[in-house]
C-alpha cells in the first residue's frame, strides 16, 4: 500500500508545464504610414495580370499583390501569450485590475479607477 503513493504523479503548475506560445502578429493601427496612398502604382506593371487566360491566375496575381502591399508597410510584432493567460485579458484590463487592486489596498473605494 504504501509503494502505491510514491507511484502518484507529481503534480506541476500549467505554466510550468507548458513554454509559452511565440507568434507572429500584424500590428494594425489607426492612421496608415506615410506613402501608403502612393505605394508603387506608377511602377507596378498590370499588364502581367491582364494576359492572364483564367480567373484563377488572375486572382492570385492581384491577391498576391495586395499581400505583399500590406506585409511591406505594417509592422509585425512578436507575442508571448502563456498558457495560463486568458485571451480575453489584454493589458487594458490588467491594468484596471492592478488600479482596483492598488484602491483596495489603500482604501480607496468611493472613485472608480480611470480607463
Amino acid at each position: 500500500d504504501h509503494s502505491a503513493v510514491l507511484l502518484m504523479p507529481k503534480y506541476k503548475q500549467r505554466l510550468k508545464q507548458e513554454s509559452p506560445a511565440v507568434r507572429e502578429v500584424t500590428w494594425w493601427t489607426q492612421r496608415p504610414p506615410c506613402g501608403v496612398h502612393w505605394i508603387q502604382w506608377t511602377g507596378t506593371c498590370f499588364d502581367a495580370a491582364r494576359r492572364c487566360s483564367q480567373i484563377n491566375e488572375f486572382t492570385e496575381a492581384i491577391v498576391g499583390f495586395i499581400t505583399k502591399m500590406v506585409e511591406d508597410t505594417t509592422p509585425i510584432t512578436t507575442i508571448r501569450t502563456f498558457p495560463n493567460q486568458k485571451p480575453l485579458v489584454d493589458k487594458t484590463v490588467r491594468d484596471t485590475l492592478r488600479a482596483c487592486t492598488a484602491a483596495y489596498k489603500h482604501r480607496c473605494l468611493d472613485s472608480p479607477p480611470e480607463t
